[in-house]
Parts: C-alpha cells; structure tokens; sequence
C-alpha cells in the first residue's frame, strides 16, 4: 500500500476506535490534505478536503495522520493522564493500546506533538519522512 492508503485506511480505523469509546468530541483527524470530524446528531463523519494541517496545528505531520482533540470526550483526558479511579486507568490504557498497535499493524508509531495533538511517524523507505514538524516556526519569517 501506498503512504496515501495507508492514511485512508489509518483514518478510518481511528474514527472507529474514537466512535467506540466517545471521543470524537471536538476532535479532528488530519490526513491527505482533509480533515475528518464527526456529528454526534446526525452520527456521521464529515470530511473536509484541500485542508492544509499547519493553518489548524502548531504541531503534526501533515504526511501522514496528525489527530488534534481538547475537552471532556476525547483523547486530551487520557493522553494527559487525567484518568480518576482504576477503571478510568484500565479504560485509557485500553484505548492508548489500540492506538498503538494500529499503528504497528501499519509500522507507525505515535508521537505527542504537544497537550492537544499527536501525530504518527514511520520509518518505511517510501514514506515520505519522520520529521517532527513544528509550525509555529511558520509565524517566525515575514512574507
């Protein structure tokens, strides 16, 4: 499979897992120059296209899939650690390994591009690269 493919298909098993546990909620997948979001009310996935990650995040990898979430229902909770009680910790350990081993089953791996988001990297020859990518540095050279 492509980088491409590999990107529609990642996105799509992402969606899945964060409709399993309730986590889309204000909640974006970056992937293939679109963005994925979902609507609770009418519970479906809406894709936005020609979506240029660096005008949404500071942080990600816009070759692959980048995945930006604040609030109560989404992945900022787990991802930062605010899991109270042991059956909170069992359900984020749940939930971090899925998206690991996603990720291994397309020989990626995640990477916290910072308290919002997170972005998955690979090291395969006809990937386009494993660079961390930091668009703040956008803002730094005038036009």
């Amino acid at each position: 499979m492509t980088n491409y493919e590999i990107n529609e298909v990642m996105a799509q098993e992402i969606a899945e897992i964060l409709k399993k546990y309730d986590l889309f909620n204000e909640t974006q997948i970056f992937y293939n120059q679109k963005m994925m979001t979902y609507d609770y009310e009418k519970q479906e996935s809406i894709i936005q296209e020609n979506i240029e990650l660096a005008d949404y995040a500071d942080h990600g990898n816009p070759d692959m899939i980048t995945i930006q979430y604040q609030g109560e229902n989404s992945l900022y909770m787990i991802v930062n650690g605010f899991a109270d009680g042991v059956e909170e910790v069992k359900r984020c350990n749940r939930i971090v390994s899925e998206l690991i081993k996603l990720g291994e089953k397309h020989n990626r791996w995640y990477e916290l591009g910072s308290k919002n988001n997170l972005y998955y990297v690979s090291d395969e020859d006809d990937v386009y690269t494993t660079e961390r990518f930091d668009f703040t540095k956008k803002a730094e050279f005038p036009n």
